[in-house]
Parts: structure tokens; C-alpha cells; sequence
């Protein structure tokens, strides 16, 4: 099965003309014709290029710093000014957005890779495979992208009709102003929102919605797809959620009157977070959806202590301001049971291997290798659960029936996390488990996060042990059901300040003092 990807094949020509100018080079190609269609392999491109002059053009495309061979119709040894070039890119490739394939030609006796350019005429095109999949090339932040993903229900066409109704709605009803929350996908009512938007009802706070997956019979909560979630896209003046806008409907959604008029929108827009985000540095080319976006409306950010904060006015241009410094509502409810005897061993998503085969993945691969360091007398007690992004994907390594738990249930009973880099270390460090972190592949994980990527959370303010291989024999028989130690709990209060339970009172004060709210 494959995940949501997207290879960028080209961009406009202002930021061309940027990278040739970078390249002393004045080069440029445009993509007159297109055809794209699946193979066993990748996508399959038929592209017509003109260039600007004439060139010679080499059998080579480049895709993420990977030399594609093509095939041509014309002989390369004279030089020429369009070219018809067939090529596939592997499904593997399709993942950075950052990278653009590129062709190599030859210019005054020197060979160069130039970018595709996207002509502004090329309309945005999609095709229906077999097995519910969908192929697209669309434009998205003046890019132009191949798309290989699950079918979306909004890219029905009686759902794209519901969502410009949803719309005109919206134009009749201009005082009608609600605030909107949801969690990832719109499937869950576990975390930070769920924990505020009760408090908001609770306290009688008005034109409060909810979205959730299947809804539910309790008021103010929205069945998602519904015609009244599609209203509430566009009439919404706030979004207040554990994910990105993009979360409100489908996240490769490929709707343009959802892309233009919500998420690109003017919303204002209060991002809980659904995890501590001091880990990897937000700095990150994998991590780009944490920056702030180009909006006139407000913008916050609840973070759990000022050396969180930092990172993101450090890395993002969210400023001082955006910070709400009060700590997630999630945790004033989180718990263990004073029985809680289970190891969990939960690893984070790996966005690099999202088209691979399970069992060919180095996620797979470590999960087994920690499993199998479990001593016997603990094998009992212990439980996988794969990422969320990965529960999909069907494994031996964990059973179906852990599903019908929320994550929030697991962690009551769990005396010992194991992770890598997840956000959810501190979830459990929270509840009173103890951690273990798994860093054998350290410095191969920070090269795929991007060359600015690194691991904030150094091994002298870690609060667990941290192993670097996966042999957690030892760790577990020093950590399994010990209190936890003072020096741990002294480096995780550093980055998780608040510990009184009054995390959602924390944040109901800011967002009535930005009138994000009101009764």
C-alpha cells in the first residue's frame, strides 16, 4: 500500500532563472506536452521540453540527486531546441518536495542539470487507477507535482459539488463566524482538543464545532464529510487543532476551493500540537509544515516551556508573541494505573520509507531487533504499536487488536516506553513511565531529516536511558517498574515546565485575551 507522496517535476520561471543565475547559466526549459501514466515500477513521463536555445541534450534525467536513464525521439549529437523525453520515476524517489528533477544538457562545452519549468498554461490534470489509487499532477506553491496516493472521498465529484455549495452557503451567512477544532485527520478525539473543546462547552463559550470521523451524537460535534463540515470550512474565523489546516479535510486534498479559499485562507489559527516538539530541530527540510504561514489572521503556537518556544521562534518565523507557553490541555488528564506493567515499544514515522515494503524498511527492521533483545520473562508484558502513519500497513509485529485501544489507554499501562525520536516520550514521562531511547541509527535518520536537521535533545538532558544499539536487555532490567530517577525528572521538567493539571485553564485565559473566543 502506498502513502501520500509527491515529486515536484518543476517550478515557475522567476525561481528558474534564480538557480541559473546561481549557475552563471542562463538556461531554461519549458514542458510544452505531457503524459503520465503507472508502471511496476514508478510513473512513467512521456514530456515534450522546449528550450530557450539550442542545446545538446544527454539521455540523463535527475530526480532527489538519483540519474534517471530516458529514451528520445531525436538524435542528441546535433544540437536542438525541444526534445521528447520518456523516463520513470521510482515510487521511492517521490518524496522531497525540496528536490525537482532536472535533465542534463550541454552548453560552450560543459554539461549541467537545468529544472523544468512550468508553463502557466498547463492545467492541472488527474487520473483514476486500479486498486483506488489516483495519479495527479497539480500546482501547489507555484510547483508542479506527480501525485501517488489512496483515493480521497473529496475527489469524488459529488463531494467537490458539496464543497461549492458549502462555499456559496458560506456567502449568504457573512456573521456566522465559528470556531472549528479537530485532531489528525479528523479521526480522533483523544488529545489537546478534545481536552479543550470540553472545556470550552463546559463553560458555555459559543459557535464551538468539533469535526470527528463517523461523529458523534454529542452536541457541537460534526460528522466529517458532512455538508455541515463543509460550511464550517468556509465560514470558520478560527481553527484551534493538534495538526495542520490541511488536517481539516484530507491532507492531499486536491480541491481547489478548499486549497484557495480555506488553506490559503485568512483563518486565524491556534496549532495545540499533538507532541512536544523538542526533539528534531524544526529546522528541518522534513519538518517545513511547522512553519508559520502567510495569513493576516492570528497565529499561536502552545508549546510546554520556553526552550520549546525558542525552537520555534529560532527556526520558524512564528515570533515571541505567537508563543502560549502554557503546556498541552492532553496532560492534565494523562494517567498511569498504579498496575501498569506493560513495555511499549513505539518507534516515530520515518516519511523516507513511506512507498517501501513493510519488511524493507529500517523501521521494521529495528522494531524486530529491539523485540528480540527482550529478555524471556518480559516478552509477556511487552507490546508494539506502530505510528499512526503506519498502522495501515499489516504486520506480524503487532496484532489487530491493539487498534481497538487509543493510544491514551496504552500508555496507562505502560511502566517502560522504548522509542527512538518519537514526541511521545514525553507523553509517557509525563504519566510516570520510564523511558528508553534507541539511537543506533542516529546519524543516518538526521541525514534523511536534510543537511539541517539535528537531534535537540542531547544525550545529558535525555530523561531515560539512552542506548546506541538495540540491545535493551540491561536497560529494562535497570528501568522495569523503578521509580523514576531525580535526574530525569530534573532534565524533563527543563523542556515540560507545568505539572499542576491547569494546562487548559492556561490556554482558555490567552485565547480570551486574543478574543479567539467568547461566551
Amino acid at each position: 500500500m502506498y502513502c501520500s507522496n509527491r515529486c515536484a517535476i518543476n517550478e515557475l520561471t522567476s525561481r528558474m532563472n534564480e538557480a541559473a543565475t546561481e549557475n552563471n547559466s542562463s538556461l531554461c526549459a519549458n514542458i510544452d506536452k505531457f503524459r503520465f501514466f503507472p508502471t511496476s515500477e514508478g510513473i512513467r513521463l512521456e514530456l515534450s521540453v522546449h528550450f530557450k536555445e539550442k542545446l545538446l541534450v544527454c539521455n540523463t534525467v535527475r530526480v532527489n540527486g538519483t540519474e534517471l536513464c530516458c529514451t528520445t525521439n531525436k538524435d542528441n549529437s546535433q544540437p536542438l531546441d525541444s526534445i521528447r523525453l520518456e523516463f520513470v520515476v521510482p515510487y521511492e524517489l517521490m518524496q522531497d518536495v525540496n528536490n525537482f528533477p532536472s535533465i542534463l544538457v550541454e552548453s560552450n562545452g560543459s554539461s549541467q542539470f537545468i529544472d523544468f519549468v512550468k508553463p502557466r498554461e498547463l492545467k492541472n490534470k488527474m487520473k483514476r487507477l486500479q486498486n483506488n489509487k489516483v495519479c495527479m499532477i497539480k500546482t501547489k506553491n507555484n510547483r508542479f507535482c506527480i501525485e501517488y496516493r489512496d483515493m480521497n472521498v473529496t475527489d469524488r465529484r459529488v463531494e467537490e459539488f458539496k464543497l461549492y455549495l458549502a462555499y456559496m452557503l458560506h456567502l449568504l451567512t457573512p456573521f456566522f463566524r465559528p470556531v472549528i477544532m479537530y485532531e489528525k485527520n479528523c479521526r480522533g478525539y483523544e488529545e489537546s482538543a478534545s481536552v479543550l473543546f470540553e472545556e470550552l462547552m463546559r463553560n458555555g463559550y459559543k459557535g464551538i464545532y468539533y469535526i470527528l470521523e463517523g461523529g458523534s451524537p454529542a452536541k457541537h460535534i460534526v460528522r466529517k464529510y458532512s455538508f455541515m463540515h463543509y460550511y464550517l470550512l468556509f465560514a470558520c474565523r478560527t481553527v484551534i487543532s493538534t495538526e495542520t489546516l490541511a488536517h481539516a479535510l484530507d491532507k492531499y486534498c486536491s480541491s481547489r476551493i478548499f486549497s484557495r479559499m480555506f488553506l490559503r485562507g485568512n483563518k486565524n489559527y491556534v496549532f495545540l500540537q499533538h507532541g512536544v516538539t523538542y526533539m528534531i530541530s524544526l529546522a528541518s527540510e522534513q519538518r517545513a509544515f511547522y512553519k508559520k504561514r502567510e495569513s493576516k489572521g492570528i497565529q499561536r503556537v502552545v508549546v510546554s516551556s520556553q526552550k520549546e518556544a525558542d525552537q520555534f521562534i529560532n527556526c520558524t518565523s512564528y515570533t515571541a508573541e505567537d508563543m502560549y507557553i502554557t503546556g498541552f490541555a492532553k496532560f492534565d488528564r494523562c494517567i498511569k494505573y498504579d498496575y501498569a506493567d506493560k513495555i511499549v515499544i513505539m518507534l516515530t514515522w520515518r516519511p523516507w520509507e513511506a512507498n517501501l515494503p513493510m519488511e524493507e524498511t529500517s523501521y521494521y527492521r529495528m522494531l524486530v531487533k529491539i523485540a528480540d533483545s527482550i529478555p524471556a520473562k518480559y516478552k509477556d508484558k511487552t507490546v508494539i504499536i506502530p505510528h499512526p502513519l503506519f498502522k495501515d500497513k499489516e504486520s506480524d509485529l503487532w496484532s489487530s487488536d491493539i487498534f481497538a485501544k487509543t493510544y491514551d489507554e496504552i500508555l496507562r499501562e505502560a511502566a517502560v516506553l522504548v522509542t527512538d525520536y518519537s514526541s511521545i516520550s514525553y507523553d509517557a514521562f509525563y504519566r510516570g513511565s520510564n523511558i528508553i531511547f534507541c539511537w543506533e541509527e542516529l546519524s543516518e535518520c538526521i541525514k534523511h531529516y536534510g543537511p539541517s536537521a539535528e537531534l535537540l535533545l542531547k544525550e545529558n538532558e535525555a530523561f531515560g536511558i539512552v542506548n546506541y544499539d538495540s540491545n535493551i536487555s540491561d536497560a529494562l532490567d535497570e528501568l522495569y517498574l523503578k521509580e523514576q530517577k531525580k535526574e530525569y525528572v530534573e532534565n524533563y521538567r527543563s523542556i515540560v515546565q507545568y505539572h499542576d493539571n491547569r494546562n487548559t485553564e492556561r490556554i482558555v485565559h490567552l485565547l480570551e485575551r486574543d478574543k479567539l473566543i467568547h461566551k
